[in-house]
């Protein structure tokens, strides 16, 4: 008989034994590839530290010496190209020794005054100011870069020379405050780097020299060498081979750059806000260096804006957040306006054709539920809240989607295959620019030409119960509407304050504060009805001025809302990448003194729109100004 074959069964010992070892194998396999991510992760966030304080000593030091180091070379450089090829110099420094390396072989060339030095270890140096012959920088705002055309910003190199104590400036002083030949700024770049950079250079004529093929100017200014010309004239060739892709991270961080230098050194407005713009350097890097895409970019370049609170703060191909690249061109619009009424998105005006009714509640666009977008967008539109609530509304025609969402009567309804137009609705449906509303009460569109109707119709006017002057808008030219306010008063027009701040030092530092108040000739006065000027939150720069020209000189009654809060001259900036800014250059004041930045011009009488009103087609402005002059 045979045996039976018997397998081998394990004791319960040494099957715990086996998955005792089965577990610590996995224990450790599990704590390994922990470590293992931890490491990436800490050598990754390492890196990222590191490119960002690189970028952040670059960024920092070049607004010092683009605009307050008076050298021949810092004056001649290509500063965005420059921009951008020293962003990347400096992104792969590993070390505090290598960036200083690169910064000194940076800007030496174009600064060869300023000393980099460790602030741990060495004494702040010494600058040479022996000379009597200087040159220094004055800024009246801004106007290195403006391309908009001639500018009421300025910006000059101004020599300087001191004779028995007295200095004496060159006629192309903006002003009479210059910096001493003592004024060095000393700068922390890191915390073992640091800067001195002086604010004054001498100056010495020479006589047509020539230094390795390259022609000196009559004036030059002291420091350079042979060797720091020699350095200057191969940086001028490789910024000429420096391409302007936003696609680059190079170019991105180039253009963080540059608006940030702009707003630190001579946006007016930041004493009347909250902001710390200098934190937001550090902070935006950061942004910057995580965009993964061109798109993502420009919504940080945005978000950064944002911070200003300058309503003339935009990029020109930047239009809204998410669809970015759109420029003016390209834009097509719903057969609808829309307004925010009781905390809902209403359509205010529709085409008669489209299956849309004024009075509608629009809850969604394609994908998009058009309440919540418009709160997200407001983070990216700088300005006034109600300046944010107003741009936020243009922008819902930005939005696309197969189907259109609205409310009526309670009861919801989709649209589909609804078509855009290359033309937009008037927000107010608005037709013709002059006309008598009712007996004797005459309405004028000032954002049409209209200035030749009102000519023709001057005994009309003159004899008028009242007139409606709309500047919901933009006004149609400068000069016609200065001429039909000016039918208003025999008396001189007193406007708004223009305060320009003047600039030696960098970060706003002692501004020269110029004072221009605004004004212009006795008017010819003929008109004496009941005058009504009608504002709205659109109402955004130059309507602005002219509503400030009303309230002081008190030529009518406004009746609307608050103005946007964004008056001034802007300044019109590249920036690399092939981008336009847009910054305000002057601080507004009302002819008292007081603030008008954020705040606008309020009205005398507010007017709150209404769905009701909405729905039954009334322009309840202009009810509401009819309603004043009735009980005149």
């Amino acid at each position: 008989m045979n045996k039976p074959k018997y397998r081998r069964i394990l004791n319960v010992k040494t099957w715990k034994t086996i998955l005792w070892c089965f577990i610590f194998l996995f224990l450790t396999a599990c704590q390994t590839e922990q470590e293992s991510s931890q490491k990436e992760t800490s050598e990754e966030r390492l890196g990222k530290n590191q490119i960002v304080e690189n970028e952040y000593a670059f960024s920092k030091l070049y607004g010092y010496i683009r605009f307050f180091h008076p050298s021949d070379e810092a004056s001649d450089i290509n500063w965005h190209n420059f921009a951008i090829y020293g962003a990347e110099k400096v992104h792969s420094s590993q070390t505090n020794e290598e960036l200083r390396e690169t910064l000194e072989e940076l800007y030496l060339p174009i600064a060869p005054t300023v000393v980099f030095y460790d602030p741990s270890t060495e004494e702040v140096p010494d600058i040479d100011t022996t000379t009597d012959e200087l040159i220094a920088w004055q800024h009246k705002g801004l106007a290195m870069d403006d391309l908009a055309g001639p500018s009421i910003y300025s910006s000059e190199r101004v020599e300087a020379k001191i004779e028995n104590g007295e200095l004496i400036l060159s006629e192309n002083a903006l002003f009479n405050d210059y910096p001493s030949k003592e004024d060095v700024i000393n700068v922390q770049l890191t915390d073992e780097l640091a800067v001195s950079i002086p604010l004054t250079l001498g100056t010495e004529k020479i006589e047509g020299e020539t230094i390795n093929n390259l022609t000196l100017k009559d004036t030059r200014t002291l420091g350079g060498t042979k060797d720091s010309i020699n350095a200057f004239k191969n940086l001028q060739k490789e910024l000429s081979r420096v391409s302007e892709d936003l696609d680059d991270k190079q170019v991105q961080f180039a253009a963080t750059t540059v608006v940030w230098n702009n707003f630190q050194h001579f946006y007016p407005n930041f004493h009347v806000m909250d902001t710390d713009w200098e934190k937001q350097l550090i902070a935006y890097l950061e942004k910057t260096y995580e965009a993964s895409t061109n798109e993502d970019y420009r919504n940080v370049l945005m978000e950064l804006l944002e911070k200003t609170g300058d309503g003339h703060a935009n990029i020109s191909d930047t239009r809204i957040p998410f669809t970015s690249s759109l420029t003016l061109e390209s834009r097509e619009y719903w057969p609808f306006q829309v307004d925010v009424i009781d905390s809902e998105v209403i359509l205010t005006v529709t085409d008669e054709e489209s299956p849309f009714e004024e009075g509608d509640r629009l809850i969604s666009i394609g994908d998009k539920n058009v309440k919540s977008w418009l709160e997200d967008v407001t983070d990216f539109i700088p300005g006034s809240s109600q300046l944010k609530e107003y741009r936020s509304l243009q922008y819902v025609h930005e939005l696309s989607g197969e189907e259109i969402v609205i409310e009526r009567d309670g009861t919801k309804h989709t649209f589909t295959e609804i078509e855009k137009s290359k033309v937009s609705l008037d927000e107010f449906k608005r037709d013709s620019p002059l006309k008598e509303l009712e007996d004797n009460i005459w309405y004028v569109n000032l954002t049409q030409p209209v200035l030749d109707e009102i000519k023709e119709n001057r005994t009309n006017l003159n004899a008028a119960k009242g007139i409606i002057f709309d500047l919901r808008g933009y006004p149609y030219s400068f000069e016609e509407t200065l001429e039909i306010i000016q039918l208003l008063t025999d008396q001189t027009l007193i406007g708004p304050i223009f305060r320009f701040h003047g600039a030696i030092y960098p970060d706003r530092k002692s501004p020269i504060l110029i004072d221009e108040q605004t004004g212009f000739e006795a008017g010819k006065g003929t008109i004496n009805s009941e005058i009504v000027f009608l504002s709205y939150s659109g109402s955004m720069s130059m309507p602005e001025y002219f509503l400030k020209y009303v309230k002081n000189n008190q030529l009518g009654t406004i009746i609307g809302e608050a103005t946007a809060g964004a008056d001034g001259n802007m300044y019109t900036y590249s920036i690399p990448g092939k981008l336009l800014g847009g910054i305000t250059m002057a601080e507004v004041l009302n002819t008292d003194g007081s603030q008008t930045h954020l705040v606008g011009v309020e009205p005398d009488i507010w007017v709150d729109r209404t769905r009701d009103g909405i729905k039954s087609k009334q322009d309840e402005y202009i009810n509401k100004a009819l309603e004043y002059i009735r009980a005149k």
